[in-house]
């Protein structure tokens, strides 16, 4: 288990699939723009939630390795856009 703390989040990026114009899925291809899903956030967090999918521009936060989980952790002020059902 992570714990953000402070104006911390924590997200697990989602896995995109680039298809190419022939319907190839190219993967490992690098969007600009990139979608995450919310796992933990601090006490100083009030614009995001755990389980909230949300749009992090390309260099946000810093990529980390927990226990073989690949996560980024990143400030609150980083997150873009938070997409809505």
């Amino acid at each position: 288990d992570i714990e953000a703390l402070g104006e911390y989040v924590v997200v697990r990026k989602a896995e995109a699939e680039v298809i190419s114009a022939g319907g190839i899925v190219l993967e490992g291809v690098s969007q600009e723009i990139h979608e995450a899903t919310v796992c933990s956030v601090g006490s100083g967090v009030d614009l995001v939630s755990v389980g909230d999918v949300v749009l992090l521009p390309p260099m946000a936060g810093r990529a980390v390795n927990i226990r073989g989980n690949e996560v980024i952790v990143l400030s609150q002020k980083e997150v873009m856009v938070k997409i809505l059902n």
